[in-house]
């Protein structure tokens, strides 16, 4: 309708004066709507004339439409009116003179066309339902994939915690997030690692403590007949000298007997002497010999022993590189030996036939954390073939051994000699090139006088 008076309307005149001069009832048809004219509130002119006469429509401004032209400054408005029971709504618009003021109000009724209007209604409810329903839709489904998100890592956490609780510490769960609960992932696979390393250090332990009855057992009874056995051999050495200093050196028969009695019973007692060797390893396994823990410098420890398997295996070369600085430790002399000595005899074993030997022996002060001593480390490293990696695991368990002899109980009497002494044990080995053992022993408490400022180099 606005555009329909602006038509109308000549050059600067204002749209309500077109009213004055075009009938309401053309302009209702060029708009294809039913116009009712209104001033000063009151009804002036009628597209449908027949309505006023019915009384159907009121030949006055309604008070709402009123308010919202008239005082509330508003340029057009709508109005709920009736007819009988029926509703339909009525649109106002306010033509403005020169001055700002409503000169004329426009009605347009929506009786004609309320079906239409209903039906566009309709569907536009239907409209925002079927909106509202699939943004419910879509909610649903963003709720669902995110509680799918979160329950996840969760789920997974619960496996977790019933594969730990079942005693499967072996499948780590994969962290996806980054957040609280991938944190919380991190933390229970951790977790899960320090109860598998644990497991395996008890197995370990339980292995060792069972090993260790056995051999407790093993000795005593292998070394009851021994002594017996070997006294009865040695007896009857010499009842056979006693014997022979009677007889006619002339009979040849009795040179034959000797040989074949001497050759039987060095064997004999060779074999005995071997028994009890092994006796005695299983017996120090399962209860080490008393100890006189003592303050000892280990680099004369460390000299002692190198000394002693020079003298023993001539054709390997060992070398020693000793500290400058005494590295003073809390330790039974006799039994810290034996441990080197063990080292030493492991990497020449395990040098081949075709390679020349070498075995190197090395010390070294390692400086503690704030007060803390320190540390005596040494090393015995040898170009022997080295240690499988499959065998590294079991390098210290009681009965295992890479050689073809000896009980394999060496290695584990070294660990659990060093662990008495507070210390610890590990190695480095590259397959066809050789093995390095390092320890470490607490340095005692009045070593750290005589360190003075001196620095000590590394391997």
């Amino acid at each position: 309708m606005k555009e329909t008076l602006a038509r109308e309307a000549a050059s600067n005149e204002m749209p309500y004066r077109v009213l004055n001069r075009v009938r309401i009832d053309s302009l209702a048809a060029q708009v294809g709507l039913d116009l009712n004219l209104y001033t000063r509130n009151r009804l002036v002119a009628t597209s449908r004339p027949q309505l006023v006469r019915e009384n159907l429509i009121d030949r006055r401004l309604p008070v709402e439409a009123v308010e919202a032209l008239y005082y509330d400054g508003y340029r057009y408005t709508f109005v709920r009116e009736r007819v009988g029971t029926f509703t339909y709504t009525t649109g106002f618009r306010a033509l403005l003179d020169e001055e700002g003021r409503p000169r004329y109000v426009v009605a347009v009724p929506t009786l004609p066309e309320q079906e239409r209007i209903e039906e566009e209604r309709a569907r536009t409810v239907a409209y925002l339902f079927g909106s509202l329903l699939l943004l419910l839709i879509v909610v649903m489904l963003t709720a669902a994939l995110l509680a799918r998100a979160l329950t996840r890592p969760l789920s997974r956490l619960r496996s977790g915690l019933e594969a730990v609780a079942r005693g499967r510490f072996e499948h780590p769960i994969p962290v996806s997030t980054r957040d609280e609960i991938g944190e919380l992932v991190e933390t229970f696979n951790a977790m899960q690692e320090q109860l598998a390393e644990s497991r395996r250090k008890l197995a370990r332990q339980e292995r060792k403590l069972a090993w260790r009855e056995m051999a407790r057992q093993v000795a005593h009874e292998i070394k009851n007949p021994l002594t017996p056995m070997k006294l009865s051999v040695q007896h009857l050495r010499r009842a056979f000298e006693r014997v022979r200093e009677r007889v006619s050196d002339e009979d040849d028969e009795r040179d034959r007997f000797q040989s074949v009695f001497e050759r039987i019973t060095s064997t004999l007692i060779e074999q005995i002497e071997t028994l009890a060797s092994i006796a005695n390893e299983f017996h120090s396994f399962a209860r080490m010999p008393p100890k006189t823990p003592e303050a000892l410098d280990l680099n004369d420890v460390v000299q002692e022993a190198t000394s002693l398997m020079k003298e023993e295996k001539g054709a390997v070369d060992i070398e020693d590189d000793l500290a400058d600085d005494s590295l003073v430790v809390h330790a039974d002399r006799e039994e810290l030996r034996r441990i080197y000595i063990n080292l030493i005899k492991n990497g020449i074993q395990a040098v081949p036939e075709e390679r020349t030997g070498r075995i190197e022996v090395a010390t070294r002060r390692e400086d503690g954390d704030g007060e803390a001593p320190g540390w005596a480390v040494s090393r015995v490293a040898d170009n022997g073939v080295g240690i499988a990696e499959d065998l590294r695991d079991k390098i210290f368990e009681p009965n295992f051994s890479t050689k073809t002899s000896g009980t394999g109980l060496g290695l584990a009497i070294t660990d659990k000699g060093i662990s008495d002494m507070g210390g610890e044990i590990r190695f480095e080995t590259e397959e066809g090139e050789g093995t390095t053992f390092i320890i470490r022993l607490p340095l005692a408490e009045s070593a750290r006088g005589e360190a003075g400022d001196g620095e000590s180099g590394d391997y």
